[in-house]
């Protein structure tokens, strides 16, 4: 039909028509265009509707049911408890998910108890703060216990050496007496002879410990510069001797105020 419609339109353009004659055609054509392409949409809604229908009408009609089938029924019916027990735990389940931590069903207080909840277990700097105080004080009691025992050590040292020291004293006291003995048995010039060439701190040392009757006369014959700077030395000492003396004498009256 369409085909038939564009045909005569064609010779009518052949013919060179009037322009709202070729309006009026074309407006013509568009609406039988339009109503058979409606018409053909209709045909194919009305073959499903009928292929629907036909599937519907060829579905088996329900058989009524006979002793066979009710003994079917009552056995499935007993067989149907698994199907309670599946409902029964379907039901769990679902009561489980209800009881499941949901940080979307929390109101603004359980909120609020779980930020201090976390706050508490998270604030450690107090247990921070006491582990390092003991590991603190546990330090200080190693660094005492060990300047305590370097304390002890240098005390056993200091009396090792005042030992010593007392004992190099008696020593050199016991040389010095033995020195003074053999100057003493010698004649006076020879003595002088060995005093004008010995060092000013040993001759000042024998000196005062000779019988001074005995070392006057062997300074008689000494050489005068030397008899005067051993006696210079033998006064500055008694001078420092007796310094050190009063000052030992001061401390105890201060303190006894």
């Amino acid at each position: 039909m369409q085909h038939e419609a564009i045909k005569v339109i064609l010779k009518l353009l052949s013919w060179r028509p009037d322009l709202n004659l070729m309006v009026i055609l074309v407006a013509g054509l568009c609406v039988i265009y339009r109503a058979e392409d409606i018409w053909h949409h209709r045909q194919l809604i009305d073959l499903s509707n009928t292929s629907l229908v036909s599937q519907a009408n060829a579905a088996p009609e329900q058989k009524p049911e006979t002793p066979a089938t009710s003994e079917k029924s009552t056995s499935d019916n007993k067989a149907a408890p698994p199907a309670v027990t599946t409902e029964k735990a379907d039901k769990a389940a679902a009561a489980e998910k209800k009881t499941e931590f949901d940080p979307l069903n929390l109101d603004e207080n359980q909120v609020k108890i779980l930020k201090a909840m976390a706050k508490k277990e998270g604030d450690t700097t107090i247990a921070d703060d006491r582990a390092e105080l003991v590991k603190k004080e546990e330090i200080a009691k190693i660094a005492e216990s060990k300047i305590l025992d370097q304390i002890t050590q240098l005390e056993e040292v200091r009396k090792d050496i005042k030992e010593t020291k007392d004992a190099l004293t008696k020593q050199e006291q016991m040389n010095v007496a033995q020195m003074v003995k053999i100057y003493e048995t010698m004649k006076p010039e020879e003595a002088a002879a060995i005093f004008n060439k010995l060092e000013i701190t040993a001759l000042s040392q024998i000196v005062k410990a000779m019988n001074p009757k005995k070392a006057g006369v062997i300074m008689a014959v000494m050489d005068e510069a030397k008899v005067r700077t051993v006696t210079l030395v033998m006064l500055e000492d008694s001078q420092t001797k007796l310094a050190i003396k009063a000052q030992q004498k001061e401390k105890p009256k201060e303190t006894n105020k």
